[in-house]
């Protein structure tokens, strides 16, 4: 990963955690991107003690955000690699640490550790 890419991830990371709930076990924010039709989907929970809660990014204001910095994050993924990002998830464990995974429409999914939060 370029830097850019980095304090990216690092930006939607942070985001995640302005929308959960006090302390989790993990959360996980999952951003479909449509650059073409411009629009993304996210989906962001967290799981407590085996219970799962969904989250809203809106109460955090970042749909918009969001929706920029994952077309920002398409356009810089693309230059690297070549692939059509389709698809991020970020997964943060309860250290804070975290994982994300990249799906492409023409590549095979890839996985990248991005950083700690």
């Amino acid at each position: 990963m370029n830097l850019r890419q980095i304090e990216i991830m690092h930006e939607i990371a942070g985001m995640a955690l302005e929308a959960s709930h006090g302390d989790f076990d993990e959360l996980v924010l999952e951003v479909t991107v449509d650059v073409e039709g411009g629009h993304t989907s996210a989906q962001c929970r967290q799981t407590v003690d085996g219970e799962v809660e969904s989250l809203s990014l809106w109460e955090v204001d970042a749909g918009m955000k969001l929706m920029n910095l994952s077309f920002e994050l398409h356009e810089e993924m693309k230059n690297q690699t070549g692939g059509d990002l389709s698809k991020h998830i970020t997964t943060i464990d309860e250290k804070g640490r975290a994982i994300s995974t990249f799906e492409y429409r023409n590549l095979p999914p890839a996985r990248d550790i991005s950083s700690n939060s």
